[in-house]
């Protein structure tokens, strides 16, 4: 292959893979994002851990309504996927 195929090529997987819908994240993110607060003390490292320790010790009820939003924008995110599939075989790419 010629680097001007070559590069023609990469640069339509490129498009593809842009074109990918993004995974969303599970229920320890969707809280995680909710509580990070950037201007507390502390590396991000730091945060994290304190903010994952406290999502363990989250009771059950509250747990849950973050479980249940992972688990419904996953399910949101596998037709995008299946949609995105579907125009990668009719583009024919």
């Amino acid at each position: 292959m010629t680097n001007k195929k070559f590069a023609k090529v990469k640069s339509e997987l490129r498009a593809v893979k842009f074109d990918a819908p993004s995974r969303p994240g599970g229920a320890l993110a969707l809280y995680l994002s909710e509580t990070f607060d950037k201007r507390s003390p502390g590396t991000a490292a730091e945060k994290m851990k304190r903010i994952a320790e406290a999502f363990k010790r989250l009771d059950p009820a509250q747990k849950a309504v973050y479980e249940s939003r992972a688990k419904s924008a996953g399910e949101a995110y596998e037709v995008k996927k299946k949609d995105w599939l579907n125009t990668i075989k009719i583009d024919g790419r």
